[in-house]
């Protein structure tokens, strides 16, 4: 691959990677990805995981698992301690 080529695709899955990460209350596909840089998604899919070292759905749920509320994490905390409401009040 030119250096040219490989500048141009890492540019590209940059913008990529950071559409995906202002997106992620979105669904996000393959194809409309794809469609955003205008590859094909064979060659879409090989190019984000040359350069990211993940595959496209991997890094979308790895983002998304990361964005947990901190009163979810409170909830379930409260909820370990005092397995039964009843105690509580």
């Amino acid at each position: 691959m030119a250096k040219e080529e490989s500048i141009k695709e890492y540019s590209l899955e940059s913008k990529s990677i950071d559409y995906i990460k202002e997106n992620l209350h979105e669904e996000l596909s393959l194809g409309k990805l794809a469609s955003l840089s205008n590859f094909s998604k064979f060659h879409f899919h090989r190019i984000f995981k040359s350069v990211a070292g993940t595959t496209i759905n991997e890094f979308i749920t790895s983002k998304q698992s990361v964005k947990l509320p901190v009163t979810a994490v409170l909830i379930v905390y409260l909820l370990c301690i005092f397995p039964v409401v009843s105690l509580i009040i």
